[in-house]
């Protein structure tokens, strides 16, 4: 290895060599020199400063000699190769602080370092000026050009590059400087300019610069809109470069390949922009032998398709399709077709192309006929199978969407194609069990049915054997209840649950038997299935629905008995009980209920589910007793489950129905007890009301009256929203009555009145029995208010035209003129004797007006009664004469007289007492009427016509002397 100082050593020698012979040897070759040189510095920056200091001092020491020049051009030399090596070193250093400051180790931003080629710019400006003459002038020119070019002084570069073509044009390097120039104006986009350059390189294609030359003059006349132009020279540039595989490029210069490339992009481009691809088929049309020719319609089409120009890039497709059918990759043109018309949302004309590929590449087509085997065989089918599956999903996800009849039909034929087409691929379970899928969806159960059934035995090793299984079965319990049989089925299910017994069961819907087989055969066959649980269930549900309650049970368990343990174990033990229940084992469903609460304490739903269930088989228990005329065991069962239920509703209704069966077992007081301890217990529960009703019916039929009373009236007042509140309220006030406790019933009559006061059928009854109860109970003046608010309210009810009863009206103004004639009776006429008369009158006249007022309402009992106590009232007036105190001071003739007055005076009412009751009885007998009133006016009036010695018939004198 030389060091630093025998290389400069050596060097020197070189160039003092070089100038020996260039004294015998010119032209001197200056370039190859410097090469030398440079290749023994191989950069060493050191070096070469060395050679350079070592030029400069022979220069200076020799300013006028010969081989100054070569010096000068050397030293130029010498200062660009420093300058590049000092550039290379400032840009490793720039890049490193630049990768610092991006990491955020400092905080200065770094400075883009510069070329300076002012040195070899120098040099070569120097030479220029002085040696005008110089042979190698235009190597120098060249060289300050790219000196130019390297500092970024473009247009010094043009300039020189121009003045070397314009002295030298047939140098050998007037070509590069050329198409330098042309470079030039393309960067600056002056086109036309550069188009002149370059076209000065087309002769000669041996340059290492021609391939470029053609690529910018196409590129150039693209960018001018010159498409054919532009064509040409692509074109061109691309038949040039398949001949000359050997050309060779300038160093920085695009690859061939990359130039083929490029050229195809613009003539694509450039067919794109004129004429598309009706053009193109017509240039290309007799050009189809050329390779280039698929890679630039394929380019159209990526161009069009990255411009969303769909219909033009289906077009340059379908060119190539047209020139190329059996072409290697005409599966992804297709592909390509499909994908724009998805991309221009035409999902109609996207099929249209799928069913065209199917039929182009599936089996029996041309395709597979040319290419019998191998791998463009495989990827036609493979094309053919992905869009025919396509299609068939297609259809069927946009008929789930439209829910339409018509694309599950057009998908199932789609699928059925596949199935015949590629009946042992991979994916052909997917695609029966697709079929299956539509079949369901339209509901034809039956045809889904068998293709899952087709999916589970044709398919043995498909992973869709399990679900199609699992679905067979539901598809058959959509048929449950569509159709009946005329006459039970009896079913055969043989190896029932794996047992290897065959049962028999029995039912009147043919889908039955399908269901239970199918179901059977999951069981069977599928025995690790996660779905074997929901199986079963399904399985023990239809037994349990056409009454093979046990069969049911047997079901239930192997749910039950599954490990690990299924999510539906519970459930099924629920189950299981609820079929003991349907089919009449309650003793069974209540052992087999009560049970799960200590398997399953966790589960606090369904055991409470569990314990209703319990409770409801011991109410099945005791309706059977009942049945049975067994009432006692019955009440006896039903309050067992009073006392043990933790369920409020059930504990309500066993003391309820408890009740019920020791009234139907004639133990009244146990049954009245029991409603009352339902309705003191559960005071909130809904059949509380009706058991204090029941209590108090009870009680009443034991005429326990105030026992009775008090249970109406604890309905009464604690529900107020129960339908037999009115009703009990009724009854409370009648129990009072029929107890005699008059207070009671009128407070109980008053508190109807209150409550149901526009209920106008009842209330003239009930305002008038609190009047009757209070009268009962000696409470006279309330009596009489009530009876007179009766009268009113009756009124009042005719004039808001309400259609009435006139019974208790006339009732209530007969007990008026009760309570007015028993104060009226009680008046004697003493002493003041005219004083008392004129308020006997006054009594007697309130009183026979308050009787008549009775007999208007023509109620026959109290018409007749109140017509009898008018004349009574009048023979009250006749005791009131014929009883009034004598004075003491009179003697025997005048106390005789005296009396005789008193008779004189009192027989006008006697007569008129004899008419009343006369009237009465005869009114009577005219309507038919006999009761205890008439018969007791016939009776007066034979007395009184006695007492007036008038004959049975002589009623005129009657009239008369009235």
């Amino acid at each position: 290895m030389k060091t630093t100082k025998q290389k400069v050593k050596y060097l020197y020698l070189i160039v003092v060599l070089f100038l020996a012979n260039w004294l015998t040897n010119l032209p001197a070759q200056e370039s190859s020199m410097v090469s030398a040189m440079l290749e023994e510095a191989a950069g060493d920056i050191t070096v070469l400063d060395e050679l350079i200091l070592d030029h400069e001092s022979l220069l200076k020491k020799y300013p006028d000699s010969e081989f100054a020049p070569t010096l000068m051009f050397q030293l130029a030399e010498l200062h660009y190769e420093r300058a590049q090596l000092l550039f290379q070193q400032d840009m490793a250093t720039f890049e490193d602080q630049l990768a610092s400051y991006q990491d955020g180790d400092t905080s200065v931003e770094p400075s883009m370092p510069t070329l300076s080629m002012d040195k070899t710019i120098y040099y070569c400006s120097s030479l220029i000026e002085k040696y005008p003459k110089l042979k190698y002038r235009d190597k120098v020119i060249y060289k300050l050009a790219i000196a130019y070019l390297d500092a970024g002084e473009h247009d010094n570069a043009r300039a020189n590059f121009e003045l070397l073509t314009r002295e030298y044009p047939d140098s050998p390097i007037a070509l590069e400087a050329h198409f330098r120039i042309g470079e030039y104006y393309f960067d600056h986009r002056q086109f036309e300019e550069a188009i002149v350059h370059y076209n000065l390189l087309l002769n000669h294609w041996d340059n290492p610069y021609y391939s470029m030359a053609l690529y910018k003059l196409g590129w150039s006349e693209y960018n001018l809109a010159h498409y054919s132009q532009a064509i040409s020279t692509f074109l061109a540039l691309i038949e040039d470069i398949n001949l000359v595989e050997s050309l060779e490029t300038p160093e920085g210069a695009l690859s061939k390949m990359d130039l083929r490339t490029e050229s195809i992009h613009y003539i694509a481009s450039s067919f794109t922009e004129q004429g598309g691809t009706t053009l193109a088929r017509d240039f290309f049309l007799s050009m189809k032998e050329k390779e280039y020719t698929v890679a630039i319609l394929r380019k159209m089409a990526e161009l069009y398709e990255n411009r969303n120009s769909y219909a033009d890039a289906i077009a340059s497709y379908r060119v190539l399709l047209e020139f190329y059918p059996y072409h290697q990759n005409a599966p992804d043109f297709y592909t390509h077709i499909v994908a724009d018309y998805e991309a221009a949302h035409d999902m109609n004309a996207a099929n249209r192309v799928r069913e065209e590929i199917v039929t182009y590449f599936g089996p029996g087509s041309q395709w597979l006929q040319r290419f019998k085997e191998g791998e463009l065989h495989k990827s036609g089918l493979f094309i053919a199978r992905e869009n025919l599956v396509h299609l068939g999903t297609f259809y069927q996800a946009q008929a789930q969407q439209e829910d339409s009849l018509h694309l599950y039909h057009v998908a199932l034929t789609k699928y059925q194609e596949y199935i015949a087409k590629f009946p042992h691929q991979d994916n052909t379970s997917e695609i029966h069990y697709f079929l299956a899928e539509c079949y369901y969806r339209i509901k034809e159960y039956d045809r889904a049915a068998e293709a899952y059934y087709d999916v589970v035995t044709r398919y043995p090793e498909s992973e869709y054997r399990e679900k199609a299984a699992f679905n067979r079965i539901f598809s058959y319990v959509q048929k449950q209840g569509l159709q009946k049989a005329t006459t039970p089925d009896t079913i055969a299910i043989v190896n029932f649950i794996g047992t290897g017994d065959t049962i028999f069961v029995v039912a009147d819907d043919p889908a039955v038997r399908l269901v239970l087989n199918a179901s059977n055969d999951f069981c069977t066959n599928f025995q690790q299935s996660t779905w074997l649980d929901q199986v079963y269930m399904k399985y023990g549900e239809v037994l349990n629905e056409i009454g093979a309650y046990l069969y049911a049970v047997d079901v239930y368990k192997k749910v039950i008995e599954l490990q690990p343990p299924s999510q539906h174990k519970l459930a099924a033990a629920i189950s299981a009980g609820q079929s003991y229940f349907d089919g009449g084992f309650y003793k069974k469903a209540q052992d087999w209920f009560s049970t799960i609460p200590k398997v399953f304490p966790d589960s606090i739903a369904q055991v409470n589910r569990a314990r209703r269930l319990a409770s409801s088989a011991q109410f099945k228990i005791a309706e059977q007793l009942s049945s049975n005329g067994q009432s006692s065991q019955a009440a006896a069962v039903l309050l067992a489950i009073a006392d043990s239920s933790q369920e409020t509703a059930f504990r309500e209704r066993a003391l309820f129905e408890a009740a019920t069966q020791q009234q139907k077992a004639g133990t009244l007081e146990n049954a009245a007890r029991t409603f009352e301890r339902l309705a003191a217990t559960y005071p909130h529960s809904e059949l509380s009301d009706k058991a204090f009703y029941h209590a108090g019916t009870i009680r009443e039929s034991t005429r326990d009256w105030l026992l009775a009373a008090a249970d109406y009236l604890k309905l009464f007042d604690a529900y107020p929203e129960s339908a037999l509140r009115e009703q009990a309220l009724k009854n409370a006030a009648l129990c009072y009555e029929n107890a005699s406790d008059w207070l009671a019933a009128k407070n109980t009559y008053r508190r109807y009145v209150e409550n149901y006061s526009d209920n106008y059928i009842e209330i003239l009854e009930f305002i008038y029995k609190s009047g009757e109860m209070a009268y009962k109970a000696n409470q006279k003046q309330d009596a009489k208010l009530y009876f007179a608010e009766t009268v009113r309210t009756f009124n009042r009810l005719l004039l808001d035209g309400f259609s009435l009863d006139n019974y208790f009206v006339a009732q209530a103004q007969f007990m008026i003129g009760e309570i007015l004639y028993a104060d009226y009776v009680r008046l004697d006429l003493v002493p003041p004797f005219e004083q008392n008369l004129k308020i006997k009158v006054e009594a007697f006249t309130a009183v026979v007006k308050a009787y008549t007022e009775a007999i208007k309402y023509q109620i026959a009992d109290w018409s007749t009664a109140s017509s009898h106590r008018i004349g009574m009232c009048f023979e009250e007036f006749v005791r009131a004469f014929i009883e009034a105190p004598i004075p003491d001071h009179l003697d025997e003739e005048q106390r005789q007289l005296y009396q005789n007055k008193l008779a004189e005076r009192a027989r006008p009412y006697k007569e008129r007492a004899l008419e009343t009751y006369s009237k009465n009885v005869e009114q009577a007998e005219a309507y038919g009427i006999d009761n205890s009133w008439v018969a007791s006016s016939r009776l007066r009036v034979q007395a009184l016509r006695q007492e007036l010695q008038f004959g049975e018939t002589d009623k005129s004198t009657i009239k008369g002397s009235l």
